[in-house]
């Protein structure tokens, strides 16, 4: 069970550093992703656009739940485990946070 808890914990940062790395991928003009955020912003409306690239905080619902469902299909996690969801979301969100708070404040 606590190699679960373990695994659980390891996703959970590994997830937060792909959120904040694909946000910052669409950030800038330059930057990879540009050109579908401005396409996909143009096209959705706000409440749709946030979680998939407009808002870091947001982002966690969305590519939260399809990193976990994807651990759960690959049989990193087993099934039961997806009861975690709401949580895995909340503690998500509070690690991106976090580190954007950290970001800002030594920046």
């Amino acid at each position: 069970m606590s190699t679960y808890l373990l695994t659980l914990v390891i996703m959970l940062f590994i997830n937060t550093l792909c959120i904040i790395g694909i946000y910052e991928a669409a950030a800038q003009p330059k930057r990879i992703l540009y050109p579908i955020k401005t396409y996909l912003e143009a096209k959705l409306p706000y409440k749709v656009f946030a979680p998939i690239l407009g808002c870091v905080y947001c982002m966690a619902s969305v590519w939260g739940t399809l990193f976990l469902a994807m651990s759960i299909f690959l049989e990193i996690l087993p099934l039961k485990w997806g009861i975690v969801l709401p949580f895995y979301i909340a503690a998500l969100s509070g690690l991106i946070h976090g580190i954007e708070f950290l970001r800002e404040k030594f920046s």
